[in-house]
């Protein structure tokens, strides 16, 4: 097992940009007439010239137009989503205890867990989840900032990850529909006989768009999400000064949720995996 891409996999960001459409006549006048709304046209318009400009750019340049920006392929939605999609899913089963409340304040617990892949690997696993939302009802808006440390073994071999995530969304709390997201990780992770390293993804749904962080494509783009995923860790380590930390009583309670969040989420996106208590 590669435990240096194990983080990607067991955390895991969404969208397929689909183009499609039909030739539009012409007025006399020379103006495209459309079905789409006066709005819509001028999203494209806008979209198409700023591309244009940029392309034409690097041509007067003789430079070849990178970015680190790129469309979501379907091999990495699960990838880049199912860890974000999992806790965030971990956050709603929490609040169904009474008198649980990670808003605006750091909520901590840990307990141990035997994560199975199948079809027979156990990996044990001992997570310590730290837990932060922010959210403006009022305005439809929400913030999510988890801390997931995993110390590992799988018979002889150990992991170490320390990670990062956080995420934005749009979301109606009045119709409960989800709209634009944003989702940022970070993680330090190390494993006997491998180098310790750092991995970061980055995945942003906007309409009906789906694009992640091409990591090789370190360009302006790139180092405003570095500058981002800082931010995040300095702003909430600051809060994490006063967590509340659950006691073992509450934290196996905060645990059935976490299992029980992961494993459904699991189910939903084919992920050959389980977990349960280490120590029942």
């Amino acid at each position: 097992m590669k435990f240096n891409k194990l983080f990607l996999i067991g955390l895991a960001p969404i969208f397929l940009l689909s183009a499609c459409g039909s030739k539009a006549p012409s007025s006399s006048s020379g103006t495209s007439i459309g079905d789409t709304s006066e709005d819509s046209n001028s999203s494209k318009l806008s979209t198409a010239f700023k591309n244009m400009g940029e392309e034409i750019a690097y041509v007067a340049a003789s430079k070849t137009p990178t970015k680190s920006m790129v469309d979501m392929a379907e091999v990495d939605k699960k990838m880049q989503l199912g860890t974000p999609s999992g806790l965030v899913y971990v956050v709603g089963k929490l609040y169904e205890n009474e008198g649980f409340d990670c808003s605006n304040k750091v909520v901590e617990f840990r307990e141990v867990y035997d994560q199975v892949y199948e079809p027979n690997t156990v990996m044990v696993e001992d997570i310590t989840l730290s837990l932060l939302i922010d959210a403006d009802i009022a305005n439809n808006k929400a913030k999510l900032y988890v801390r997931e440390i995993i110390d590992g073994t799988q018979e002889s071999m150990h992991m170490y990850i320390d990670s990062y995530m956080f995420l934005e969304f749009d979301y109606n709390f009045t119709t409960n529909d989800l709209g634009d997201f944003k989702a940022w990780y970070t993680a330090d992770s190390s494993y006997d006989g491998g180098e310790p390293s750092t991995g970061i993804n980055y995945a942003v749904r906007q309409g009906e768009e789906l694009k992640r962080l091409d990591t090789n494509t370190q360009d302006e783009e790139y180092n405003t999400v570095v500058n981002q995923i800082e931010t995040f860790v300095t702003f909430f380590n600051s809060k994490a000064e006063t967590k509340t930390v659950a006691d073992a009583t509450t934290a196996r309670k905060y645990g059935e949720c976490f299992i029980a969040g992961l494993n459904y989420i699991n189910e939903i996106t084919k992920v050959f995996s389980s977990i349960d208590f280490h120590n029942k």
